[in-house]
């Protein structure tokens, strides 16, 4: 991945997470909190798949789903 893409990306979950934990401490709602930080964990596997060439062949929160672009059955 290209350092300014990667910059950006790492840039972007680290606010997206930091706000989480805050909404977190505000509220209270830990479920709620921890979906979002499951979706944003999901999101950077996205981000970093897609830029190695890779895609998404199942939206999933648990990480799994992706397969080389070009392979295939």
């Amino acid at each position: 991945m290209p350092w300014d893409a990667a910059r950006r990306y790492a840039t972007v979950q680290n606010a997206a997470f930091a706000g989480l934990q805050l909404d977190f401490l505000n509220t209270g709602e830990r479920e709620r909190a921890e979906e979002g930080v499951a979706w944003l964990a999901a999101q950077a596997d996205r981000w970093v798949a897609e830029a190695a060439g890779w895609r998404v062949s199942v939206p999933t929160h648990d990480r799994k789903g992706f397969d080389r672009v070009g392979d295939g059955p």
